[in-house]
């Protein structure tokens, strides 16, 4: 079983919230929340992170 899967974006995956937030500025401030969090300015929001 694999589970690579290529990567889609976020309109794809969705769809009702691309029509109704920025889903871009929302993960931007999200990865602002866990490098505060975090005390890194390296950490970055994870795929998984961002499919929740």
């Amino acid at each position: 079983m694999s589970f690579s899967q290529p990567l889609i974006s976020e309109s794809e995956k969705f769809p009702e919230a691309a029509n109704s937030w920025n889903l871009s500025q929302l993960y931007t401030d999200l990865t602002a929340a866990k490098q505060q969090y975090t005390a890194s300015q390296k950490q970055q929001l994870t795929l998984l992170e961002q499919a929740c």
